[in-house]
């Protein structure tokens, strides 16, 4: 079955005398292609409210093979800091636990327009 989910958040925060606001997206849907290989295409977008701030949005690819017990695969990305073009590649994984689920994903990020390359490895702790 073809599945999809759209996410919005809206949020405001003060860092000493400068404070601002954000408006971040998400959109997801998942195409299975039979015996666990699945496809999921993302599209995200933030962005804040004050004049000339920051803002970001992307288009990745995340296959991979899901079994009752994990889950595991690429993870190929486009995106946008601010005017500079990000190429994201990397994996993903997770562990289905009977109580908990551990994720966690390894990716290079090559940018431009002297913006540093950069690594990302966020890990989701049990949930």
């Amino acid at each position: 079955m073809v599945t999809g989910d759209v996410s919005l958040a809206l949020g405001y925060f003060w860092f000493g005398p400068a404070d601002t606001g954000e408006a971040w997206g998400t959109a997801r849907v998942n195409i299975p292609f039979g015996a666990g290989l699945n496809e999921e295409v993302e599209l995200s977008g933030l962005g804040g409210f004050e004049k000339n701030s920051y803002y970001t949005y992307g288009i990745y690819s995340h296959s991979y093979w899901k079994t009752p017990q994990a889950a595991a695969g690429p993870l190929l990305g486009g995106s946008n800091l601010s005017g500079s073009g990000v190429l994201t590649v990397g994996g993903e994984a997770a562990v289905f636990l009977p109580s908990a689920s551990f994720v966690g994903l390894l990716a290079y990020n090559w940018a431009d327009n002297g913006v540093p390359d950069f690594w990302s490895a966020p890990v989701a702790s049990p949930q």
